[in-house]
């Protein structure tokens, strides 16, 4: 049995060894030379000062600010891109209210939202860190988390200042071992998962099973070593793993008690958002809606919907995309269209290509076209897709890369336009993000005269929102899933594929 133990233990232990090796020496360099953004004044180039002070054109207000009576709540990845990822950390409000915890602001790497710079897997620690605020309003997305459950947010400068030292992982294990993300356990962690079976409660002190195996542990403790060496405080003490049951729902009041009382720093690995009642805190795997595991809190009532909450864009955001629209001398008077390519040829994650369907789909947007330019006489037709080198992540294998590029050149040529290239190297800004240049776009989008939206989505439906808000405007003509439509609009009658 003793034996048996070994076997499993020592592979494990020199993988975790591996890792966190690699992960100090990987971060390390990265680190030092390329994080200023979001921790200085320096400058986003030479004609643009971007300070944490200013981040998204907003001094810091009072309650985006740590002190040291505060306790303090880091997610490592917060589950999907920007929009749904942003909806997810307002859905953190009622779970960060019960446990008492101040939120951490996130950092962006590609259209994906994590909290820890340093702590990376190799393929995405090439793409710079920048703060939310970078992004969007800070002050607009405190005011959303208070409305919903009087939970606020805190930067990240200020977690490292104020936080507690002593550290508190909680990490949910699974039956079946998730597929490979950007966080998780260590190979080997069959032991760690009967304990937490044959535990008579939900939530287990893993602790000591944890620094055996832990590639977790040792890539944590560097990435937060690095950070506070560079701003000679103290360093962070991971001091506690607590493993809960991912099959198995708790409350906020066991995870409290488990927490223990004072002040503290809980960090999760992955966040993966909330229902109504309930919230999904697991990392990606196979298993159903319902036997997901679930984080239950107590909350009287939805005080605000979430998908309708007011998030402001940064100045920078609009900046952007005022300078952009300037630079290809567009005015007021054009038609925008924005294609969700992936959301036409994918269908449960799987490419499925319906030539009759994407023709179909091909044959109502150039008709309608047509019509818009003649009746609103509309030489100007900025046609933004989600293919391409700042669009969605979840369409980059080469199956849907190489379909979504054939769909796009159709495309251009039936509507006789050209899809915009974005170059942020054009504007003075120059921020890369696929997440900041997203909401960049929308905002050129909606500057339009008339909108056509192809596909579905969170991206679509908050575009179609800000373009019928704005003051005078007509309805946006909008087509949503026309392979299921029946959509009746201000322009046709009917349309069905």
């Amino acid at each position: 049995m003793l034996m048996g133990r070994l076997h499993l233990v020592l592979p494990c232990f020199s993988l975790g060894y591996l890792f966190g090796y690699i992960t100090l020496f990987w971060t390390s360099p990265y680190f030092a030379n390329q994080h200023e953004l979001e921790f200085s004044s320096k400058d986003v180039d030479s004609s643009r000062n971007v300070q944490l002070e200013r981040i998204g054109g907003e001094k810091r207000s009072a309650p985006f600010t740590g002190e040291d009576i505060d306790s303090y709540l880091l997610i490592l990845s917060y589950h999907e891109q920007m929009n749904n990822a942003v909806m997810k950390l307002l859905g953190l409000s009622p779970v960060a209210m019960n446990l008492n915890l101040k939120i951490v602001e996130p950092f962006v790497v590609h259209s994906r939202l994590y909290g820890l710079p340093g702590f990376l897997p190799k393929s995405e620690a090439t793409a710079p860190f920048y703060p939310l605020g970078v992004l969007f309003n800070i002050s607009s997305i405190n005011e959303a988390l208070y409305n919903y459950a009087k939970a606020s947010m805190v930067s990240f400068k200020n977690f490292i200042f104020y936080a507690p030292r002593d550290v508190t992982v909680v990490h949910f294990v699974h039956k079946e071992f998730p597929k490979l993300h950007s966080f998780h356990l260590a190979h080997c962690h069959s032991h760690i998962l009967e304990l937490v079976q044959n535990s008579a409660t939900p939530i287990v002190d893993c602790t000591n099973e944890i620094l055996v195996d832990e590639q977790l542990h040792s890539g944590l403790q560097n990435a937060l070593l690095n950070i506070t060496t560079k701003y000679s405080v103290p360093s962070f003490r991971i001091a506690r793993f607590l493993c809960v049951a991912g099959e198995r729902d708790i409350m906020t009041d066991e995870l409290n008690m488990a927490l223990g009382p004072g002040r503290k720093t809980v960090v999760l690995s992955m966040w993966r958002g909330c229902a109504y009642k309930h919230c999904n805190v697991d990392m990606r795997h196979e298993y159903t809606q319902r036997n997901r595991p679930q984080l239950l809190y107590t909350l009287e009532g939805e005080r605000l919907n979430l998908r309708n909450a007011t998030i402001v864009p940064s100045e920078l955001v609009l900046e952007s995309s005022e300078y952009y629209l300037n630079y290809i001398q567009y005015g007021k008077s054009y038609l925008s269209i924005h294609v969700r390519v992936e959301k036409l040829l994918k269908r449960n994650g799987i490419v499925q290509v319906d030539p009759d369907y994407l023709e179909c789909c091909l044959s109502v947007l150039r008709k309608t076209v047509n019509n818009l330019r003649k009746k609103f006489k509309l030489s100007d037709v900025l046609l933004i897709t989600d293919v391409g080198k700042y669009g969605t992540d979840s369409c980059q294998f080469e199956e849907c890369r190489n379909a979504s590029e054939k769909f796009v050149n159709r495309l251009e040529t039936l509507i006789n336009a050209k899809t915009l290239e974005y170059d942020p190297k054009i504007t003075p800004m120059k921020i890369s993000n696929p997440g900041f240049v997203a909401l960049v776009e929308m905002y050129m989008l909606i500057g339009a005269r008339r909108l056509i939206t192809v596909g579905s989505g969170l991206y679509s439906q908050k575009l179609t929102t800000l373009f019928e808000n704005k003051r005078h405007s007509p309805k946006a003509s909008q087509f949503v899933h026309i392979m299921i439509a029946n959509y009746v609009n201000w322009l046709t009658s009917e349309l069905t594929c």
